[in-house]
């Protein structure tokens, strides 16, 4: 099974996790790719709710649609920036595109300004999955130039 799949396989758990802990007592939050046309309705009606664009993006993401969530996901996060849906979205989706670097970055840089948030640990927790699959891509990654050098005839 490759990184990317595993990520994408623990997102749909990750995403509800993290929405229910930012959300805490708000009834609901859980989302399905068939809530989008109901989304965008409602978004069409108030482009400002952040709250629906978070749901919104959530519901991309579910559906597989990464480039329209991460653009969604941003947008939510300049009206609720301390909203954890918003990194987690972003995050998993640079994973699933075997960005994993920029993916630490976008979690990275949500804890440093909401280390206390509610659902940061969640956001921690997604950090330190995708840095241990990179530093195990990049070993994948030192071992194979190894082997290349290594198949070399001896230079003189």
């Amino acid at each position: 099974m490759l990184v990317a799949d595993r990520f994408r396989a623990a997102a749909g758990l990750l995403i509800t996790l993290g929405a229910m802990s930012a959300c805490a007592g708000a009834s609901g939050f859980r989302v399905t790719p068939a809530e989008i046309p109901e989304l965008e309705t409602g978004l069409a009606r108030d482009p400002d709710d952040a709250s629906l664009r978070v749901r919104y993006a959530s519901a991309l993401f579910a559906a597989g649609r990464c480039g329209d969530a991460r653009t969604q996901a941003e947008a939510a996060a300049a009206g609720w920036p301390e909203n954890v849906v918003t990194p987690l979205v972003q995050g998993q989706c640079l994973e699933a595109a075997g960005r994993l670097a920029e993916a630490v970055d976008i979690y990275a840089s949500y804890l440093r300004v909401h280390p206390d948030a509610a659902g940061a640990a969640a956001v921690r927790g997604r950090m330190l999955l995708a840095q241990r699959a990179l530093v195990a891509l990049q070993a994948q990654e030192a071992v194979l130039r190894e082997a290349e050098i290594s198949a070399r005839p001896p230079e003189a």
